[in-house]
């Protein structure tokens, strides 16, 4: 693109000459510093790589390129290296003025499969037991026990018995209002339980 753009300025016009010099830095100011500097190391990557497997890094094949990102994810523990890819080299051609290989269907559904394959889950970690509580304030409660150690074993018992306060008020609290005689509705004259009463508007014992 920027040759045909310099073929396209007559040699004499100096000034037209200055201007085309000047727009392949103005084409690089389309994007923030940090993300340029990100996607100029990261194309090389797949110049390496290309290069490595004896296939063309530019323009690239969007099948060769899809078979890059399966290289990227067998390595990759989030989707993170592979999107970077993808935008890189679809800047990298776009700059050119070639046809983004991004937008193959290919190099789409496996940047697709990528974000879901390497998602971050989150998983709820399981309450700490008894058993598992004693053997952390055994093995911190020395008599040679730092300030560090005393203060690590006192926010722990207190954060114990937090939950299990918790934990105890809202058993009391259920177990009360399942006691609770059932009730009659003045509206509709029918009998309902603890459970349904508070869905009523007036209620009378």
């Amino acid at each position: 693109m920027w040759s045909n753009l310099q073929a396209a300025v007559p040699r004499d016009a100096f000034e037209l000459r200055c201007l085309a010099d000047s727009l392949p830095d103005v084409a690089l100011g389309g994007r923030a510093p940090s993300t340029a500097t990100k996607y100029s190391a990261t194309y090389p990557r797949w110049k390496r790589w290309a290069r490595n497997q004896g296939l063309p890094a530019f323009p690239a094949s969007p099948f060769h390129f899809a078979l890059y990102l399966g290289h990227l994810m067998a390595e990759a523990k989030t989707a993170a290296p592979i999107e970077s890819a993808v935008h890189a080299i679809a800047w990298v051609h776009h700059l050119a003025g070639e046809r983004s290989r991004s937008e193959h269907p290919l190099v789409k559904d496996v940047l697709a499969g990528a974000q879901r394959l390497l998602a971050y889950h989150t998983f709820k970690k399981e309450p700490i037991t008894v058993a598992q509580f004693e053997q952390l304030v055994s093995s911190k409660a020395l008599s040679m026990a730092s300030l560090y150690d005393i203060r690590s074993v006192l926010i722990c018992v207190l954060a114990y018995f937090r939950n299990l306060f918790v934990q105890m008020l809202r058993s009391i609290v259920r177990s009360y209002s399942c006691s609770l005689s059932p009730v009659k509705s003045i509206n509709t004259g029918t009998v309902h339980g603890c459970c349904s009463c508070y869905r009523e508007s007036y209620l009378s014992c």
